[in-house]
C-alpha cells in the first residue's frame, strides 16, 4: 500500500528534489510523494546565495524522518543524498 511522504524545504533558491530517481514536485515548500512500504532514496541539488542557509526535511512518516541542513559557500552550491524507511 502506498503512502504519503511529507517533504519540507527551505532557503535556498533553486531546488531538484528526487525520490527514488523521480523528480519530486512543490506546492510552496512543500512536496507529498506517494511510496510502497520498504527501502527508498532521496538526492537533492540546490543553489542559493553564498553565506545562507538551507534545509530539506521528510517530516512523515514518523519512521522516514530525515534532515539535511548546510550553509552555502563561495560555490553557491550543495547536493545530498540518503535512504530512508518507510512501513
Amino acid at each position: 500500500m502506498a503512502k504519503t511522504v511529507r517533504i519540507v524545504r527551505s532557503g535556498g533558491s533553486i531546488w531538484n528534489v528526487r525520490v527514488n530517481g523521480r523528480t519530486v514536485s512543490f506546492a510552496g515548500n512543500v512536496a507529498s510523494p506517494s511510496v510502497a512500504s520498504g527501502e527508498h532514496t532521496i538526492q537533492f541539488f540546490v543553489r542559493g546565495p553564498q553565506l545562507s542557509g538551507y534545509s530539506l526535511e521528510i517530516t512523515s512518516p514518523p519512521e522516514a524522518k530525515l534532515k539535511f541542513e548546510g550553509t552555502f559557500d563561495a560555490l553557491q552550491k550543495d547536493q545530498g543524498s540518503g535512504w530512508f524507511h518507510v512501513v
